[in-house]
């Protein structure tokens, strides 16, 4: 499960070497539509830029979230610094209070309160202390932390249709996720990475976990190898299992969309 393009973590939001995605989907997931498989725990909804801010959703159907941060984005990956986030949605329903500092963004709650399960509704309202030239919001460094402590897998939808503070949400999930990966099985000690993509990719990262939860920071990246390769991205891998591709010649080729 990225990068200024939001990518579904393969934790989600996974890839070493990025491929194309020609694999089955799991038989647990389901379709959002698109063509894009959608097995998360939870997803962030970033609406339209309105006034100065926007409407942050939150679907969590299974689990309850107890932690979760992330940092703001404009349309060409400038950090957007949050002035204020409004005291009505999921987060204020359940005493857990955000702190802001600069453009990053956390809910925690010191007394142990938790955002219940639940459908596509009003996490925040975000305000921004500046948004002139700016046309569209996006999230990364998109983390989220269950009441045992678990992270949770997550994606986000920007630009789309969100609840907002006595709105009404969209059907289904107001826009496709613009990316995916997933890792494959592990064979002979290697494992690819697959994504899908409805747009070209500046940049991504990840986080690489066992099945257990574990981070993974034996890996290792194959050098040009896979659509990063060919796009003379370097891959690194972290010392925790995090994973960021990287496009060291500006005007260089990014990585290519692909169904």
């Amino acid at each position: 499960d990225g990068p200024s393009v939001p990518v579904e973590e393969a934790s989600g939001e996974a890839p070493s070497a990025a491929t194309s995605d020609n694999a089955t989907s799991p038989d647990n997931a389901t379709d959002s539509g698109g063509g894009f498989v959608i097995d998360e725990d939870v997803r962030l909804f970033v609406g339209e830029l309105t006034d100065g801010g926007v409407d942050v959703d939150i679907m969590n159907p299974d689990v309850a979230v107890a932690a979760l941060q992330f940092t703001f984005i404009d349309q060409d990956g400038n950090p957007l610094t949050v002035a204020s986030v409004g005291q009505e949605g999921a987060a204020a329903d359940a005493a857990v209070p955000a702190t802001v500092s600069g453009d990053l963004v956390a809910f925690f709650s010191l007394g142990g309160g938790s955002i219940p399960a639940g459908g596509q509704r009003l996490l925040a309202r975000v305000e921004f202390g500046s948004a002139n030239g700016v046309t569209s919001v996006c999230l990364e460094q998109f983390v989220v932390t269950s009441v045992t402590g678990q992270t949770l897998e997550t994606s986000t939808v920007c630009g789309g249709s969100s609840a907002g503070s006595g709105g009404s949400s969209s059907s289904g999930n107001g826009t496709d996720v613009l990316a995916n990966v997933r890792a494959e099985p592990v064979s002979d000690g290697t494992f690819d990475v697959l994504y899908r993509s409805k747009v070209p990719l500046a940049g991504f990262q990840f986080e690489l976990r066992t099945l257990l939860g574990q981070a993974v920071s034996f890996a290792t990246a194959m050098p040009e190898s896979g659509a990063a390769g060919a796009a003379d991205f370097v891959t690194v891998v972290g010392p925790t299992g995090v994973v960021s591709g990287l496009r060291l010649i500006s005007d260089g080729p990014p990585v290519p969309a692909t169904s």
